[in-house]
């Protein structure tokens, strides 16, 4: 996990790891993984004297209902970044609630990253969508604070999306970010935009 406001990053998105997701029921679903060592092409065998924490793993769940226009989403996760390197083994800790009724949806999310390193890293973000027909917009916020550099974070997002055919739309997004701290005060926009392939 890369967070907002911190260099600390565990790289498990690249790393080969082991993941099993439940069938869904009754609107629940439950995933784990097992990672065996948190480093990207690695081709040894976990070490724990190499600095490189091994044995990392995961559990998270979700649960979505939709009834008439309305609609509800819930998820949890929990990851434990697993032994190799100084000092208790960070953890990190999330929670996302999402509401829609019609073309509106309404989501947010929090998450809390315990590090020895690093100190404790706390996000939240917040957002809101209106979907009519081939038309999305949406709008977006985060908000990262760092205890051990006490540097704080915030970045919007402006998206849109228009549906050319099943599975292509074509999608831009108008983004500002800014970072405060004792030795750091940058800000700055971004604008991106493309098309997006599904099959």
């Amino acid at each position: 996990l890369i967070n907002t406001t911190s260099n600390f990053s565990a790289d498990e998105d690249s790393a080969e790891k082991i993941s099993y997701f439940t069938p869904r029921f009754a609107g629940f679903q439950l995933g784990v993984s097992y990672v065996p060592e948190l480093a990207e092409d690695n081709d040894v065998p976990p070490n724990t004297a190499n600095g490189i924490r091994d044995n990392a793993f995961g559990v998270a769940a979700n649960y979505e209902r939709s009834f008439n226009d309305f609609s509800f989403g819930a998820s949890a996760g929990y990851m434990n970044y697993g032994d190799g390197a100084a000092g208790p083994n960070p953890e990190n800790l999330g929670f996302g609630l999402s509401f829609g009724y019609g073309g509106f949806t309404v989501a947010g999310a929090y998450n809390d990253l315990e590090d020895s390193a690093a100190g404790d890293i706390e996000s939240f973000g917040a957002g809101v969508k209106y979907e009519s027909g081939p038309i999305a917009v949406s709008l977006g916020y985060i908000y990262g604070e760092d205890d051990s550099t006490n540097e704080e974070s915030d970045a919007f997002e402006l998206g849109a999306s228009y549906a050319l055919g099943p599975g292509v739309s074509v999608v831009g997004s108008i983004f500002y970010a800014e970072q405060e701290g004792p030795a750091t005060d940058i800000d700055g926009f971004a604008v991106v935009g493309g098309i997006s392939l599904s099959f």
